[in-house]
């Protein structure tokens, strides 16, 4: 069983006090309960008992997977970003360490690993995804998230969220796509630190602005052998 603490939160509807069970440390295979309200999105969630109002409640979480080597830690957007400095990760140079800030990042980061895939390169196929939604919907996204491969159609899936009133958006593509991303990251990322990262937006577009660069360098070589 995951162990837990309890802590005492103020409703911010009706300010009454309550107890709140967190799970700080998570490890799988033992705590598989805890995997299945990270996978239903609950493991942060709180309903105060006198007025039901609810709200995630996003706490520090370190998440272990022993069996496909790789370590989650949910860091809440508040917290110091120096407290990641305090686990140590002496010895598991051959574990992917990721960093996330909610529930929704944790689920997609878990079955993205789950699945074996590279997370760069989800994230470059989710880039070239949103602008397909963007251009077929008139709207970018305010949000997206991997959600799984469909074997039967050999497409790799992600959800979209336009905004908070339409319903989200599924859209797929080929898995080739996919491996053309792979290729890509293989490209530029040839060794990663031994450190937690966040791998999301910000990284897919520096590794394609690497890309295009090397792109660029490649055919200027070229053009200029051939003179």
């Amino acid at each position: 069983m995951a162990k837990s603490m309890n802590k005492i939160v103020g409703c911010p509807s009706c300010g009454i006090l309550e107890e709140f069970t967190a799970y700080p440390s998570i490890v799988i295979p033992t705590d598989r309960e805890m995997r299945d309200k990270i996978l239903d999105e609950s493991l942060f969630l709180w309903r105060c008992g006198a007025c039901n109002y609810e709200t995630q409640m996003v706490y520090s979480c370190l998440y272990q997977d022993k069996i496909r080597k790789f370590i989650i830690y949910v860091q809440p957007k508040d917290e110091d970003p120096a407290v990641l400095e305090q686990i140590p990760v002496d010895g598991l140079e051959h574990i992917k360490k990721r960093i996330v800030a909610n529930i929704e990042e944790l689920k997609e980061k878990v079955l993205i690993l789950e699945e074996g895939l590279n997370d760069y390169a989800t994230e470059l196929v989710k880039t070239a995804l949103t602008q397909v939604v963007t251009s077929k919907w008139g709207v970018a996204p305010e949000k997206s998230f991997y959600c799984g491969i469909d074997h039967d159609k050999n497409t790799i899936e992600y959800v979209f969220y336009l905004n908070e009133e339409d319903p989200p958006v599924y859209q797929g593509i080929k898995m080739d796509v996919y491996q053309a991303s792979l290729e890509i990251v293989e490209s530029i990322v040839t060794k990663e630190p031994n450190a937690f990262l966040r791998i999301d937006n910000h990284i897919a577009q520096e590794i394609l602005a690497a890309h295009r660069h090397m792109q660029e360098e490649q055919q200027k070589e070229q053009a200029e052998s051939n003179q």
